[in-house]
């Protein structure tokens, strides 16, 4: 039977570049690393996992601004839904 349904919120997507991982600064006290994921990537290794994408919302409050590199940033992060694909 397995996971019937899987929620996933505050998720860096974007679908200009493979996944990446950089550097998170908070408050220029310490760095962390990021995912940036790649939305087609990610979905898809849902996919593959006999899941199915029912519904998808941004996040408003959330994202990642990468310096000197907006057109890959995750300006708005993202939330997922998965159901379990029915046989």
């Amino acid at each position: 039977m397995g996971i019937e349904h899987i929620l996933l919120t505050r998720l860096p997507l974007q679908d200009k570049t493979p996944t990446y991982v950089t550097l998170q600064n908070a408050l220029n006290q310490f760095y962390t690393p990021l995912y940036i994921f790649n939305r087609d990537e990610f979905i898809g290794f849902f996919n593959d996992l006999g899941y199915e994408l029912y519904d998808e919302w941004k996040d408003p409050f959330d994202g990642s601004n990468i310096p000197f590199h907006r057109d890959i940033s995750a300006l708005c992060w993202s939330g997922l839904y998965f159901r379990r694909k029915q046989q």
